[in-house]
């Protein structure tokens, strides 16, 4: 016969049964962090992109650009397998523009068929269910957001300027965009019979490009700058090279002379590692750190002396304690 055994209240004092209790609970499992979810459906798409920059009554230059701006910065924000970071920006933006950015390159998720492969092993059977599952997520989630584009460059852009060019390059006539079409390749056509800068254009992109950087501005509107210029004169040729574009960087910070340390550290680096990628990160680093150390000492410069509690100089000698604006009139008059 199993013996009575009492309950914890009946053999331990008060005070050590939440303790106890403590001891005997199960530790608390916190839930696992959920991955991110890279499937974007139609609408989902849709709503993110929205209506675009118009392009009537006809495309040039200034709207083809405005555009493009608008479409990329949304499509960064629809998450994608491919970057966490730029999203889907490279399903539409031309590869040459899309390296200043992510030094990994976009590639259009290919089609993974009707059905995963057949005639494996239940392991191998497995392990294929779960590829082709995730293949064919990322691919519907393209087909999607590739859609939603199709469909608000369709709003945007003037029927009759609808034109694209075959493999041959021949201009082909107007018609709608379809869903099979390439973004990238509907703006390139764009940006090729309609989007050339004007001598006045040109003119302002190249001293745009060579204007001084304000350092009270962050220094990432300064980069985003300088990539838009490059991406003006990749259209109106000559284009700039990435030296150019990096060695303009480099002499706009030497004229500020706020970042000597870093311009040292920069030069110090191998030819290799030098990379606009690693300028951007390099010198971003280093404007954080300035404004970091500049708050710091406003901080403690406030703290240290603050306004009201100025000191204030003695009127008394503290080894005689009598007044210093009457030592001339050493002793006091005692007629009062």
């Amino acid at each position: 016969m199993a013996a009575n055994i009492p309950p914890a209240a009946a053999i331990l004092p008060a005070a050590a049964i939440p303790v106890a209790a403590a001891i005997l609970a199960p530790p608390i499992v916190e839930p696992p962090i959920a991955p991110p979810a890279y499937e974007t459906t139609l609408a989902m798409a849709t709503d993110t992109i929205g209506n675009l920059p118009t392009l009537h009554p006809r495309p040039n230059h200034s709207n083809i650009r405005a555009l493009e701006r608008d479409l990329f910065d949304k499509l960064q924000a629809i998450q994608s397998a491919q970057s966490d970071e730029w999203g889907y920006r490279g399903l539409a933006e031309q590869p040459a523009e899309s390296a200043m950015k992510s030094a990994t390159p976009w590639m259009d998720a290919p089609n993974p068929g009707p059905h995963r492969s057949v005639g494996l092993n239940a392991q191998l059977t497995r392990d294929a269910e779960a590829i082709y599952d995730a293949s064919k997520m990322e691919y519907l989630s393209q087909l999607n957001v590739t859609q939603a584009i199709i469909n608000a460059l369709n709003i945007a852009v003037p029927k009759e300027f609808k034109r694209g060019t075959n493999a041959a390059g021949t201009i082909m006539g107007a018609s709608p965009y379809r869903n099979n079409n390439n973004p990238r390749t509907i703006l390139l056509a764009l940006r090729t019979l309609y989007g050339r800068p004007t001598p006045a254009e040109k003119q302002a992109n190249n001293a745009l490009f060579g204007a001084p950087w304000n350092p009270a501005d962050p220094i990432e509107t300064y980069f985003d700058r300088l990539e838009d210029c490059f991406v003006t004169a990749i259209i109106a040729t000559p284009p700039y090279t990435m030296a150019q574009m990096m060695d303009m960087a480099i002499m706009t910070l030497q004229i500020t002379g706020l970042y000597s340390q870093a311009l040292t550290e920069w030069e110090g680096k191998p030819p290799i590692d030098r990379t606009w990628d690693a300028l951007k990160s390099h010198f971003a680093t280093a404007y954080n750190l300035r404004l970091i150390s500049s708050t710091t000492l406003n901080k403690r410069s406030t703290t240290s002396s603050p306004t009201s509690t100025q000191p204030t100089m003695p009127t008394t000698n503290p080894r005689n304690n009598y007044s210093l604006r009457s030592r001339n009139n050493w002793p006091p008059s005692r007629s009062n």
